[in-house]
């Protein structure tokens, strides 16, 4: 089942960045018809509230990548569509008491929308992704991993996957899983794919049987990882590392929904936004692992 909490107050939105500490959500940026947002909101759901953060100090831009660590949330790549600019730098905040935004070290490589992203311990690894401005067009397959306490950046082995965008990722216990998306030429892929962190090494996993799929979002609690299809259905499925299998879990209760993002509190995932052919949306719901239910 899925449950109706209080719907995000600010201007209805798809491709935002969305991330979670251990008890707060987090969204910025965006599109809405085609202009880009830089407001950055907190979700409290003790309180099931909204709270506006100080406005992204990098910008207008969607298709970003973002995190949590510690008491800091870092957000940045991405694309805005008015200068068609693409983006390597990266931001943090304070997470509380919320404070302005500060520049920290770029990422050390191509500038690039719809990269993704996990976070394995007090480190992130971004990578994958996509370049596109006026005659460049390049799909990326780099990846790096952030250090908080250095405040560096590292280039680690490429995505075994091949180049893409618009892949999905999560991370479960101390590896992290990357795959689907959309390849060089233009093909939707179903594929899976394990990151180990401690010799820096990719391996293939079985490929997700319900074929590929458009513009999906994925994000994990515990030890296992979910996928909502999105562009294509409203199917949700639970990853299993251990069995390397995929189970169906409860659709979706708005069905297809391209666009929205995730978050996860406890043991409890969030997803917002997003569109359809009626228009964007504003709607949080709430999805609980224990119970297979969702809230609205």
């Amino acid at each position: 089942t899925w449950t109706a909490l209080y719907d995000f107050p600010g201007t209805s939105r798809e491709h935002a960045v969305s991330f979670s500490n251990d008890t707060i959500g987090y969204v910025g940026g965006g599109e809405y018809l085609s202009s880009d947002l830089h407001d950055f909101w907190q979700y409290d759901r003790a309180s099931d509230n909204w709270i506006e953060m100080p406005d992204f100090t990098g910008g207008y831009r969607s298709y970003m990548c973002g995190f949590a660590i510690g008491s800091k949330i870092y957000s940045g790549t991405g694309h805005n569509n008015t200068t068609g600019f693409d983006y390597a730098d990266f931001w943090s905040c304070d997470a509380a008491p919320v404070s302005r935004w500060v520049r920290q070290d770029s990422l050390p490589s191509t500038p690039r929308e719809l990269a993704t992203g996990f976070v394995i311990g007090n480190e992130a690894y971004i990578g994958t992704g996509y370049k596109g401005y006026v005659t460049t067009n390049l799909m990326l397959d780099d990846f790096w991993k952030w250090n908080e306490t250095t405040n560096t950046w590292t280039q680690l082995a490429s995505f075994s996957g091949g180049k893409r965008d618009n892949a999905i990722s999560c991370s479960i216990g101390n590896k992290g899983y990357l795959g689907f998306g959309r390849d060089e030429n233009g093909i939707w892929k179903n594929d899976w794919w394990e990151y180990d962190p401690a010799n820096n090494s990719w391996t293939q996993k079985n490929d997700f049987s319900g074929g590929p799929q458009l513009v999906p979002l994925a994000f994990s609690i515990g030890s296992k990882g979910y996928m909502y299809e999105g562009g294509y259905d409203d199917e949700f499925w639970e990853y299993d590392p251990v069995a390397d299998s995929w189970t169906a879990k409860s659709p979706f209760p708005m069905g297809i929904r391209p666009g929205m993002c995730s978050f996860v509190i406890g043991t409890k995932a969030y997803l917002y936004g997003g569109r359809d052919q009626a228009g964007y949306y504003s709607e949080l719901w709430e999805w609980d692992q224990n119970s297979d239910t969702w809230t609205r």
